[in-house]
């Protein structure tokens, strides 16, 4: 089957990048541990997915934009702007800081709950177009695996991968809650050099995992989640 996608027609960026893969293994391998110990010890000020694919995971916004309208706006505002809470995290702001060779001018932190569903969507901002997505699954397990087109495919923790956000994509999590340190990154020469260096994994088949990702995403929505003009204005034109 193909991936059924609920979301409005996008018109592609000029300067859209070639992002000549599905899956892509960087290589480049993180020591976890400190930076989950320090995530521990702050309380994150996570925010409720306000993408309707995303509905029921949440995410921290890191770097990102200015304030928007809605919580979350951040992340189609702009880039560079530091939440206030990277300033207790010194360990992660040198990991944006260029730890790993490179500069994170946008970064949030992805929670995944046990048994949840990121539905099948392409990213469809300019913004996102214009930039690689990277991934550093920080805690999870073999059941919590990303899906880009019909393929799925598990990162182990401390794994910096690459995945095609422009193409349709979506994750599933059978396992416990899942923690991701998730990077937006314009093309340049050590992008473009850590992304050549790296290895393509074209994942394993998953008509299961498939059907359950190209539901709708709002077929199950909440009272609370009616009641919100503003938030239902979003959805429905997203």
């Amino acid at each position: 089957m193909k991936a059924r996608m609920y979301q409005r027609r996008h018109q592609r960026s000029p300067q859209a990048l070639v992002k000549d893969y599905t899956f892509l293994d960087t290589g480049v391998r993180v020591d976890v541990a400190p930076l989950v110990d320090e995530l521990a010890g702050v309380a994150l000020p996570y925010l409720d997915s306000v993408w309707k694919w995303h509905r029921g995971t949440r995410f921290c916004i890191l770097r990102a934009g200015p304030r928007g309208a809605m919580p979350g706006d951040e992340l189609l505002t702009g880039h560079g702007v530091d939440a206030p809470i990277l300033a207790e995290l010194p360990r992660l702001r040198a990991v944006l800081d260029g730890a790993l060779g490179f500069r994170a001018p946008m970064a949030w932190i992805g929670l995944s709950p046990a048994n949840s569903a990121i539905r099948m969507h392409v990213d469809n901002t300019q913004h996102w177009d214009e930039h690689h997505r990277l991934h550093i699954p920080l805690v999870t397990s073999p059941g919590a695996r990303l899906g880009v087109v019909r393929r799925f495919h598990h990162f182990p923790a401390g794994h910096l991968f690459a995945f095609n956000n422009s193409r349709p994509h979506g994750a599933i999590n059978d396992g416990p809650p899942r923690i991701h340190l998730v990077f937006d990154v314009p093309a340049g020469p050590a992008i473009e050099a850590l992304l050549a260096a790296g290895t393509h994994v074209e994942g394993e088949l998953d008509e299961r995992a498939l059907t359950r990702l190209s539901e709708d995403p709002l077929a199950d929505l909440t009272p609370e989640e009616r009641g919100s003009p503003a938030l239902m204005h979003r959805f429905l034109h997203q």
